[in-house]
């Protein structure tokens, strides 16, 4: 399966072919994925949809821009003018990356690492993080990346790496919760959470509230803008969603497709950039204190371990030689692409103290997500959701960093 999709905000109706489908309108007409998993075929010709698509949109889509009451977002790809080359020096700059060994967050970590910055990568393997410093650094040999080992699928061991990291380090002007998994399997975690849900979205709900005290305490001291946090996520949290959005009587999903429980883990990270962003960025409540600025990303099509690992949606031989074909006909790109959004969001001058809370499409542009991704009440409650569940399992119990605050729900 792809990550990303071409997608607009369209009115959407079933299809006699059982396909989800743009209806008639001024505006652009596709097929776009169903509310539920596709076949083998539907894989292939989905392939040469999407190419064909991207072909017709990119010469119209400026003139045929418009929006209706669908809570399906505009994701389309475009070329941008942001290149990681045109990010400033960033000597002296900390950042952290999680999922980092690996497809985008590698060629995030190789993006900031090549202007000067210190860049934890943080990965499960120290042995493939390893392989994937030395791949970096054979192009630039100057990079100053250091391993940080962490496991999203275990709650303790997100605290231990927050706490590690404060042994490590006085500072931190950038978090990009990248690291993710994409139709797996039905599986529970140690902690009693669905595998995707917990490594997706609520360990890295963890892991920023950990880190949320020395991103302000850096930031008090430092220019408006110099600390954010990017959330890697997808316009799956629109296509895939669950009806409620959040399913909160029945967050595993158990009986549902392994793509909607993606969906609803993609949504929530935009949620909960929208509740940082409430809480931290610019427009919060007390004005005047150090601001964090955030953004959740959709990367795009891009040839990942996650085109070849939805094992949950068709078999692994299918998939390991259909995201190849993909890549050749250019509906997957490559995973530099991948990157660039979060680079642009996590670094770039060009991203403003507007542009905070914002949803960046590909690449490097700022889009609108779904209806469901901007309700202010799904906002609040996932937020009290999330801190009185890890509450309950004594996850927050403060780490005392270095110029610590008080992070309340």
């Amino acid at each position: 399966m792809v990550q990303g999709m071409l997608a607009r905000s369209y009115m959407i109706r079933e299809s006699p072919f059982g396909q989800t489908k743009a209806s008639e309108g001024p505006w652009l007409e596709m097929e776009v994925f169903p509310r539920r998993d596709i076949g083998v075929g539907g894989i292939f010709a989905l392939c040469a949809e999407i190419y064909f698509d991207q072909i017709s949109l990119q010469s119209t889509l400026a003139k045929q821009v418009r929006k209706t009451v669908s809570p399906v977002p505009v994701a389309v790809m475009l070329q941008s003018k942001f290149s990681p080359d045109s990010l400033p020096v960033l000597n002296g700059k900390v950042f952290l990356v999680t999922g980092g060994n690996t497809g985008i967050g590698l060629s995030t970590v190789a993006g900031l690492a090549s202007r000067g910055a210190t860049v934890y990568m943080g990965a499960r393997d120290e042995s493939k993080a390893r392989a994937a410093i030395q791949e970096i650094v054979k192009e630039h040999p100057n990079a100053n990346i250091h391993i940080f080992r962490m496991d999203l699928t275990s709650l303790d061991n997100v605290v231990e790496a927050a706490r590690e990291f404060f042994r490590r380090e006085t500072r931190l002007h950038g978090l990009v919760n990248n690291a993710g998994i994409m139709g797996v399997p039905f599986s529970m975690t140690n902690d009693g959470y669905v595998i995707q849900f917990q490594t997706n979205y609520l360990s890295h709900w963890l892991l920023t509230y950990h880190l949320l005290p020395l991103m302000i305490a850096t930031a008090s001291s430092a220019e408006p803008g110099a600390v954010r946090i990017v959330n890697v996520t997808s316009d799956g949290h629109a296509l895939f969603v669950p009806r409620k959005g959040i399913d909160f009587d029945d967050i595993s999903l158990e009986s549902s497709s392994s793509m909607t429980r993606y969906g609803q883990s993609k949504l929530a990270n935009i949620l909960h950039v929208k509740a940082l962003h409430k809480k931290y960025g610019p427009e919060r409540e007390d004005k005047g204190g150090p601001e964090i600025w955030v953004a959740a990303v959709h990367p795009g099509h891009i040839y990942t371990n996650l085109s070849k690992q939805a094992t949950a949606t068709a078999p692994a031989t299918v998939l390991h030689t259909v995201a190849p074909i993909m890549r050749f006909v250019g509906v997957l790109h490559d995973r530099s692409k991948g990157a660039l959004s979060s680079l642009f969001a996590i670094a770039s001058p060009d991203f403003n103290r507007s542009d905070s809370g914002a949803y960046v499409v590909p690449y490097a542009k700022i889009g609108i997500p779904s209806d469901l991704a901007r309700d202010d009440l799904l906002i609040e409650k996932l937020w009290s959701w999330s801190f009185e569940e890890l509450k309950k399992k004594g996850k927050l119990d403060r780490l005392e960093p270095p110029n610590s605050v008080s992070i309340e729900g």
